[in-house]
């Protein structure tokens, strides 16, 4: 594959897996993790009357592993409980992060064999 190529292939998969955020929630936030003067991230949050939904969390490999991401997860988990939220994902079975969610307190609800659904709410602490 030549470099054009493999940029169109990537465009295309972009813009489907964003119609189908937009399709799936479509009033969910897009938003931009910053460290420092630096955008590192990006999350896509879907905040209905009575739950969240993380649809989307990625970061930049240069700034993995930095605590980013359990910040992040943190402080909805703050949200979520002020505002008596469940907090919901899902995350593919052999990502990494899956053990950041465990370790965070999420719950392991469903899992297809590819995507693991989880969620956590300050009721299921003990």
């Amino acid at each position: 594959m030549d470099e054009e190529m493999i940029h169109s292939f990537l465009k295309l998969q972009w813009t489907a897996q964003q119609q189908s955020y937009l399709q799936q929630y479509p009033r969910a936030e897009h938003l931009i993790l910053n460290q420092a003067v630096h955008k590192v991230g990006q999350a896509r949050l879907n905040r209905s009357d009575i739950d969240l939904t993380l649809v989307d969390l990625s970061l930049l490999p240069a700034y993995r592993n930095q605590g980013i991401g359990t910040s992040f997860i943190l402080k909805l988990q703050t949200e979520a409980a002020i505002t008596s939220k469940t907090i919901y994902l899902s995350v593919l079975h052999d990502n990494p992060s899956l053990r950041l969610y465990e370790r965070l307190g999420f719950q392991h609800k469903q899992h297809n064999g590819l995507h693991v659904q989880m969620e956590w709410s300050s009721l299921l602490i003990k």
